[in-house]
């Protein structure tokens, strides 16, 4: 629960950076996990939205950016 609201809250600082839903919700539970140290891959969290790994990384990279410059 407290991962998926970490999620929430990162998507709230960086809605307004574009990019597809699906893939910026998966880059922020990525980001959420690294976060607080829970081990879950980004292969395994583009299964669960039915995207590429590649996608999570990137849009996890993107949100990275976008945290640390605000």
């Amino acid at each position: 629960k407290e991962l998926i609201l970490d999620a929430e809250n990162i998507l709230f600082k960086v809605k307004r950076s574009g990019g597809n839903p699906i893939g910026l919700a998966a880059g922020a539970l990525y980001n959420a996990c690294k976060k607080n140290k829970t081990k879950i891959s980004k292969e395994k969290i583009g299964e669960i939205f039915r995207i590429s790994e590649r996608t999570v990384y990137t849009n996890e990279a993107r949100i990275r950016k976008l945290l640390q410059s605000s």
